[in-house]
């Protein structure tokens, strides 16, 4: 496990991109893992829930479309 929130995310979506701004704005740290780019990666993501970004903190905690954000379906 990281020290850092692990963002789970796939290319084109929109929430994810958004999330991902405003983390980069407010200065907040996190590892991408980008699920469309690797199988293993998209079991984990799918494993967690089904529509990113899913975030996975440091503690176990796990947040399907953070803040409200409108994300895209991977199930």
């Amino acid at each position: 496990m990281t020290s850092v929130p692990i963002v789970y995310t796939i290319k084109g979506c929109i929430g994810c991109v958004n999330l991902l701004e405003r983390w980069d704005e407010q200065g907040i740290k996190y590892e991408e893992r980008r699920a469309d780019l690797d199988q293993d990666i998209m079991e984990e993501a799918r494993a967690l829930g089904d529509i990113v970004p899913i975030v996975l903190y440091p503690d176990g905690k796990v947040d399907v479309n953070p803040d409200g954000v409108i994300g895209c379906y991977i199930g």
